[in-house]
């Protein structure tokens, strides 16, 4: 019995049917608890990061509705400050720095206090003006404190401004409640202090001085002989004069000094002076000098031995110009029409020595036939820039030009709207009619996106879009005869070569746009690279049934197409020269309805090669050179003694006595001139800036507000007129 009992005991033993099940269900409940454990856990870490984060979100939130206050306050002492300080310069006569810095702080005080107080109480501050702050920062107002948002108060109502010995203006109980979309709600509670800026006032040159100066002229100062018939009516204009004298200082206008029409005006030392025992030096300073038509002996512009003189340009055309002292030009001498005659006397200084832009590039230019120079009693030249062939300031895309003129980068045009402002706009030649409109919104026209959908339209339509011209022609020579143009166009022998032959395709310069376009884009369908790049077109499946152009291949040199435009070894080996450049640059005109392509040799801004080429030309072709120079000037008196005192960017000539060219060599190479041309662009271009603003020299003691205001705005307080009607000068 026992003996089968045992037996059955071991037959349970060995059957362990279900054990498995039971351990499965321990374990699954085991990892069950952890995860349960592990999901609570981030869970609760969640709960506390989210609480957590809203309590910062509401305390920073608090905190930037105050920054905006801030920000707000410190636009109000920027302005503040700028206003006083104009005001006190303008006032500054006869005081002393301590007065001034005192008239500053009592100044600067007052016009803080109006802009945050309230109208009704100049010892209280206004709460909407420093609301408007958050409604500008797009920041919500409450209403009420509690509601959604920013909510402002005095603390007791007591919304006080007080200022402490002219130290500080204080807004004092300033509160502010925020409460965020949950309901948190954050309290702060503050003054605000704003500090009167500390300026020590020297005895400084920025003061205008209007008691040195005989004439100031805010846009222009015009003297001719010109009718009437254009004179509205109800005004009486007294007519040019040819005996016009001036003495002592000038300021001749932002537009500039015009005289014209056989008008006259002498800037003259006044007679006074060596009576009282005066050395006076005056200063003669405008945006531009532009006389025209004024050729008769007593017409014309004359400059006195005691003027400082700065301009921008000097412009002479069928005129006479005598300039005498010292002269600081910015640009150019550019004389122009018929029978013009120059004299430069004492120090001529062209101080813009830019090299990539013919803007600010000082140099003298003789457009003009039969002209007369006189550099004989001439102490010091100087010229830091190079003439230019003028490009930039033509298009000969008339669609492209007429929207130039029409376009206005704060309009939004429709394209009905574009095309017939274009089409409406009538156009007489391919000049931008005005430049520095060019600099500025033609530019932006060019980058617009208005214009990029109007050329995609027009391209869509199959039209012709030429190409802008981008940048002027470098010259070697800082000073030139238009005709001197001649030797920097590509000869004809170097155009329009048949790829791998001396046969030309085109022998001409200028040719018509359609010439051109066929020189440069005709296809070579037999060379290797073309077809490479056709085939690995064609083996492109987004390719599948289009027409492959190489012309759109951006990739492709010149092997892959017919013709070599320009070949300029042909013109190096025929001078004997090295290679001055490799380079030619397209310009495009627009002659009679036809547009024609001009080739010039391109020096990029390596003024160095330039110089080079122009001295080894004068070499090559004397005669030409001669007959250029010649057909423009009938005479040119040269001081032999000037080279110790001459600074050149570029080359110069004079005539001697059997009216040969001589050149004058470019200086680039003494390095202490050099030097001297980059220091003197910078110091007399911001001495002239400074003068057209404050009629003083110092750029340095400028304040942001007299850099952005005329010199009427900086004279003149338009207050006083506004109060009685009657002009006060700022003293």
């Amino acid at each position: 019995m026992f003996s089968r009992l045992r037996n059955k005991l071991d037959i349970f033993k060995k059957d362990n049917k279900g054990a498995a099940i039971v351990v499965a269900i321990v374990a699954i409940a085991f990892i069950g608890m952890l995860v349960g454990m592990l999901v609570y856990m981030a869970y609760y870490n969640y709960l506390m990061k989210y609480v957590d984060r809203k309590n910062k979100d509401n305390f920073y939130s608090a905190e930037y509705a105050l920054d905006i206050i801030n920000v707000g306050l410190q636009k109000d002492i920027s302005d503040s400050m700028a206003e006083a300080y104009v005001k006190t310069l303008q006032n500054s006569a006869g005081m002393d720095a301590d007065t001034m810095t005192v008239y500053f702080k009592n100044d600067f005080a007052k016009i803080l206090r109006e802009k945050v107080c309230d109208p009704s109480d100049q010892n209280k501050w206004l709460l909407t003006h420093l609301t408007d702050m958050w409604e500008a920062a797009d920041l919500i107002h409450a209403a009420s404190a509690g509601n959604k948002g920013a909510y402002m108060e005095a603390i007791g109502g007591n919304n006080s401004l007080t200022l402490t010995n002219t130290d500080y203006l204080t807004i004092a109980n300033v509160k502010i409640v925020y409460t965020n979309e949950d309901g948190y709600i954050s309290m702060i509670e503050t003054d605000i202090r704003l500090k009167v800026p500390d300026l020590d006032f020297a005895q400084s040159a920025t003061k205008l001085n209007l008691e040195d100066y005989s004439l100031v002229a805010n846009d222009s100062l015009i003297n001719h002989l010109g009718n009437q018939d254009e004179v509205p009516d109800g005004i009486s204009v007294n007519k040019g004069s040819t005996d016009l004298e001036i003495s002592g200082s000038v300021y001749g206008g932002k537009n500039g000094i015009q005289v014209g029409k056989q008008a006259n005006i002498d800037f003259i030392k006044d007679p006074t002076d060596d009576s009282n025992g005066l050395d006076l030096t005056y200063k003669l300073i405008s945006k531009s000098l532009d006389i025209e038509n004024a050729s008769e002996a007593t017409a014309g512009v004359n400059i006195n031995e005691k003027y400082d003189t700065f301009v921008e340009n000097i412009n002479v055309t069928s005129s006479n110009f005598k300039g005498d002292g010292n002269m600081f030009v910015g640009d150019d001498l550019d004389i122009a029409g018929r029978n013009s005659k120059v004299v430069l006397k004492g120090h001529y200084r062209g101080y813009g020595n830019e090299n990539t832009i013919s803007d600010s590039s000082s140099s003298i230019l003789i457009n003009g036939a039969n002209t007369t120079l006189d550099f004989s009693n001439l102490d010091e030249l100087v010229l830091s820039g190079h003439a230019y062939v003028g490009a930039k300031k033509y298009d000969a895309d008339r669609d492209r030009l007429a929207l130039g003129s029409v376009y206005d980068k704060d309009t939004v045009y429709t394209d009905d709207e574009l095309t017939k402002a274009v089409s409406d706009k009538v156009l007489n030649s391919d000049k931008i009619e005005d430049e520095e409109q060019f600099d500025n919104q033609y530019d932006e026209m060019l980058n617009s996106d208005a214009y990029d959908a109007f050329t995609a339209k027009r391209e869509m339509n199959g039209e012709k879009i030429i190409p802008q011209n981008t940048s002027d022609v470098l010259m070697g020579e800082s000073m030139s005869v238009k005709a001197n143009q001649l030797m920097y166009m590509v000869p004809v022998e170097c155009i329009g070569y048949i790829k791998g032959t001396d046969q030309q395709f085109v022998t001409k310069n200028p040719m018509t746009y359609d010439e051109y376009n066929e020189l440069l884009n005709t296809p070579d369908p037999e060379s290797s690279e073309y077809k490479d790049l056709k085939a690995e077109f064609d083996s492109n499946p987004l390719n599948a049934g289009k027409d492959f152009d190489i012309t759109k291949v951006k990739t492709a040199s010149r092997k892959a197409y017919k013709y070599e435009p320009v070949r300029l070894s042909v013109l190096w080996t025929e001078m004997g020269t090295a290679a001055y450049t490799n380079k030619y640059k397209a310009v495009y005109r627009r002659i009679n309805g036809t547009v024609m392509v001009y080739l010039y040799l391109d020096f990029t801004s390596d003024e160095n090669l330039a110089n080079e080429f122009y001295r080894a030309y004068c070499k090559y072709a004397p005669d030409s050179v001669n007959l250029y120079v010649n057909s423009y000037i009938k005479d040119l008196k040269w001081n032999a003694g000037l080279k110790s005192q001459l600074t050149l960017a570029g080359n110069m000539f004079y005539l001697n006595n059997k009216k040969e060219v001589v050149v004058v060599e470019d200086t680039s190479q003494d390095s202490t001139k050099f030097l001297n041309m980059s220091l003197w662009q910078e110091e007399y271009s911001n001495k002239h800036t400074a003068l057209m603003h404050t009629l003083k020299d110092n750029y340095d003691a400028m304040t942001s507000a007299q850099l952005t205001s005329d010199v009427f705005d900086n004279l003149v307080d338009e207050k006083c007129i506004k109060q009685d009607g009657k002009h006060q000068l700022r003293t």
